[in-house]
């Protein structure tokens, strides 16, 4: 029994998941916490990129939500910006560093300051969550997944997806969780 409770208390802990819709062939966070105090955005996922990126409050008119790196105490801002595009947008990005947890242990995270769309569109995710992983020569950035790893967040550099109906689940980081799967795993 004392182990059955361990192996159910160590799964729980060493696990982080989050609640995932499917919008037009996308799967998109509903509630990614960014900063602190949290600024829950809603995040599509890609793992084809290992950037992660999130709009500045000033694009409010083009994004449902934004970030405002001013109500934060964990966000340090670069002063270099860089230019690309994705899915079409044109975008210029200030990397901002947010610390999840160990003081050396951050994510980078872009955040959008200047976006060429027409006024009025609206975009309907406000950011993207890269979840490739970083190459090794790239030892002084970390991952989504790495930054959770090398904080002790989670015990494994692993994910999931689970699915509660055709549109709607769970992506699971670390751990699995056997409650979740018939058969074995």
């Amino acid at each position: 029994m004392i182990i059955l409770l361990f192996f159910l208390l160590h799964n729980a802990i060493s696990q982080i998941s989050f609640s995932f819709s499917s919008v037009n062939n996308y799967i998109i966070i509903e509630n990614f916490p960014i900063g602190t105090p949290n600024q829950n955005l809603k995040l599509l996922i890609d793992t084809t990129s290992m950037e992660t990126w999130v709009p500045h409050a000033k694009l409010q008119s083009h994004f449902e939500l934004t970030f405002n790196p001013e109500h934060s105490s964990t966000i340090n801002q670069t002063k270099s910006s860089v230019s690309f595009t994705y899915k079409n947008l044109s975008l210029i990005a200030r990397p901002i560093i947010d610390v999840i947890g160990k003081d050396k242990n951050f994510m980078t995270i872009g955040l959008i300051n200047t976006i060429d769309i027409n006024t009025g569109v609206k975009i309907e995710f406000s950011g993207v969550l890269g979840l490739r992983p970083i190459k090794k020569t790239q030892a002084s950035k970390y991952s989504f997944i790495e930054s959770l790893y090398a904080n002790g967040l989670i015990s494994y550099t692993t994910m999931k997806f689970y699915y509660t109906s055709r549109e709607n689940g769970k992506i699971i980081f670390g751990n699995s969780s056997f409650f979740l799967f018939i058969g074995n795993i």
